[in-house]
């Protein structure tokens, strides 16, 4: 918010000075002023050049009374021409996260006089962020003060340096948050004078320098392993597959300049080597463009194909080990398609990879992760399906641990582009869940009440279905009706409140079951009455963000590849575009049937119901306790968004629901008693779909 604040949230030492009200603040050079990091600096403080004074030599050092995140940060430093860095970290959570910007004091005049880069995970990145937008060509006065002045708003900082500005760093790779502030020194000693520290907001003084276009067809996303050591790599020809299958994944997609920086995702001090992966139709994969840094292995279909070296001097003492397409892998396989596995084992300086296929390639991410018995049955049954004509994914589970993740078929069979965990496909009624725990949400912050009529929270909503309560319109026991007009017609939420709530009711609100959209359409205008925020918006702040589903919404996030329906063969394509054509008039699907999610946020949403991300148990007790009888259906009872089933003795063994619009077919099954789970989608028709759900039904029940 651009304020100093507290210094304990930022992981500074006890007794630092609360700034919450300053606008600026000099830092004196002292010994209480400063605390050097653990292991870290020789630290001096003195008289230099006619000012109070602190040289440091290698490592760094903290100031204590400082948290920033928005702000100028000034200081006095003098360096001599011999081979060194000295520089300063902002924003800095610890001494493994933070922002960093320094000199090289050998390089005055060069291109890389200086440098900006992120630290994640304590490994810096020069060798991803290089160039005219992360450095520039400056020259330096030895042996005097020169005074550096960096103005920090938001995503951007400029650096300024005895009054001109030397860098617009155009998109700061961190996210903005408020952190401590440090000077520091690597190989040759520099002093440091005159710290000021202030809040006064300041216009930047020149334009950032564009950022560089990716390579055509660049990979703008990657599947990146747990971190291991080389050495359990280093002498495979073939990667076992029992090695393949004790990895966990993350998707990290890729920087403006198409480098994915590995340490996003990956700590360095776990193991120096990760895996990044991509599949793709094999036609395309024959000519692989790869960068990376600093050793690397790539294998095509867990064989090797390919071993380099780009680090830092290894190809001549001048050689930097930046991050460029310099090697090329080809392969031909006759699968349908190619699994790339990138070895990437950092040294320093940065660590990363970068790939690129023929430029008219659609590129995707995939990666299938097979662990137990279990799983490698229901894995060989699902890819037997697929032979069939099924298009689609899973994601399996047992305690919370990933025991399948795959992709089976096409998720478009024109582009011939497999189906994979990252494809974004419609779940039709599994959004009646989301809406559902955003009324539990608002009910446990006490905005509104189960029992409470409808019309209590909607005064202009129509007799004779104002009447229902909201726990009625949650188990479908409020008698509106099944539907209110075709999904795709254009429907207004006042339409909803005053034509579908006027229909005639099935039955009395609380006298029986029956499956109702609308009922869940007016569920959402309830959210958006009560929060004063548009319905996704409030799922997405209060439900998708918090609980790490990054893909799931109405309309995907740009660049996400987006699966088609098919109906005996006949492309349906993807409803994606009638929902944009409506312009948000699509209450006939809002809060009951309109979003799209990929299986990997689907596993998000089950750690989330299992109370291993951000929901409580009070939202999953109120979500599951109702267990209302449904006449005529397969379900045992009802919840608050989802079918419950019971043990005798009342222990929930079941919490499913399904997703249809006749094309696309999505189920969720949990069973709380086992922590048993599995989410599948498929894009071939319901009837289709339905069988592949029995079969991991069968297997996951066994």
């Amino acid at each position: 918010s651009g304020i100093l604040g507290q210094a304990k949230a930022a992981g500074l030492p006890e007794g630092s000075v609360q700034l919450s009200t300053a606008r600026s603040i000099v830092v004196p050079m002292t010994h209480a002023a400063w605390t050097p990091v653990p292991d870290g600096a020789t630290v001096e403080f003195g008289h230099h050049l006619g000012q109070d004074a602190m040289r440091i030599e290698g490592g760094e050092v903290v100031a204590n009374d400082i948290v920033l995140r928005d702000g100028i940060i000034e200081f006095d430093v003098a360096v001599a021409p011999d081979r060194g860095f000295a520089g300063i970290n902002f924003r800095r959570l610890d001494a493994n996260e933070h922002e960093s910007f320094y000199l090289r004091s050998h390089q005055g005049g060069n291109p890389d006089a200086n440098q900006y880069t992120p630290v994640f995970h304590g490994t810096p990145g020069w060798q991803i962020y290089y160039g005219p937008q992360y450095a520039s060509a400056t020259d330096y006065r030895y042996g005097e003060w020169m005074r550096v002045r960096m103005v920090v708003s938001g995503n951007e900082a400029e650096v300024h340096l005895d009054g001109e500005p030397i860098l617009h760093i155009g998109d700061l790779k961190r996210s903005p948050e408020s952190g401590g502030v440090s000077l520091w020194t690597n190989i040759s000693p520099a002093w440091f004078a005159n710290v000021r520290v202030s809040t006064t907001p300041t216009p930047f003084a020149v334009d950032a320098v564009p950022e560089a276009v990716p390579a055509p067809g660049t990979i703008r996303a990657w599947h990146v392993s747990d971190p291991f050591e080389w050495s359990e790599i280093a002498a495979a020809d073939v990667l076992p597959p029992e090695f393949l299958a004790a990895r966990t994944w993350q998707e990290l997609e890729v920087e403006t300049n198409g480098i994915a920086n590995l340490a996003r995702v990956a700590d360095n001090r776990k193991g120096d080597t990760v895996l990044a992966r991509v599949s793709v139709p094999s036609e395309h994969a024959r000519r692989f463009r790869v960068g990376f840094t600093d050793t690397s292995r790539v294998y095509v279909d867990g064989r090797l194909a390919f071993e380099g070296n780009d680090a830092y001097a290894s190809r001549d003492y001048r050689f930097l080990g930046t991050v460029g397409l310099f090697d090329t892998v080809f392969s031909h396989s006759a699968a349908p398609t190619t699994d790339l596995l990138v070895a990437v084992r950092e040294g320093f300086g940065g660590w990363a990879v970068a790939g690129a296929l023929p430029e008219s390639v659609p590129v995707r991410t995939s990666v299938e992760t097979v662990r137990g018995p279990r799983a490698e049955k229901l894995h060989a049954a699902l890819s037997e399906e697929s032979r069939k004509e099924f298009g689609g994914a899973i994601v399996a589970a047992e305690d919370g641990v990933l025991i399948l993740e795959a992709g089976y078929g096409f998720a478009n069979h024109a582009l011939r582009l497999p189906f994979t965990t990252q494809t974004v496909a419609p779940i039709g009624s599994l959004t009646k869940p989301f809406t559902a725990m955003a009324i539990i949400d608002l009910a446990l912050e006490g905005r509104l009440r189960f029992d409470a009529p409808v019309g209590t929270y909607l005064p202009n909503a129509a007799e004779p279905a104002r009447a229902a309560t909201i726990a009625q319109l949650l188990t479908h026991s409020s008698g509106m009706s099944e539907y209110c007009g075709p999904d795709f017609a254009r429907l207004t939420r006042d339409d909803l409140l005053q034509q579908c709530m006027a229909r005639p009711l099935v039955f009395e609100p609380g006298a029986d079951n029956a499956y109702s959209n609308p009922g869940y359409s007016v569920l959402a205008a309830v959210v958006e009455v009560v929060s004063g925020r548009e319905y996704e918006e409030y799922l997405r702040a209060e439900l998708f963000e918090p609980n790490g589903l990054v893909h799931t919404g109405s309309v995907p996030p740009a660049g996400a590849e987006l699966a088609h329906g098919y109906l005996q063969g006949i492309d349906q394509g993807s409803p994606t575009g009638q929902l944009i054509d409506l312009d948000g008039d699509y209450w006939a699907l809002k809060g009951n049937g309109e979003l799209m999610a990929t299986t990997t946020d689907m596993f998000s949403w089950y750690l989330a119901l299992a109370g291993r991300r951000g929901l409580s148990a009070a939202h999953t007790e109120a979500a599951f306790a109702p267990a209302l009888e449904e006449s005529g259906g397969e379900f045992s009872g009802f919840g608050f968004g989802w079918g419950v089933g019971l043990d005798d003795d009342g222990t929930v063994n079941r919490v499913s629901h399904t997703g249809s619009d006749g094309v696309f077919f999505s189920y969720f099954w949990w069973n709380p008693r086992v922590d048993r789970f599995f989410y599948i989608v498929g894009n071939n028709g319901e009837e289709a779909v339905i069988d592949v759900v029995r079969i991991a039904l069968r297997h996951m029940s066994e």
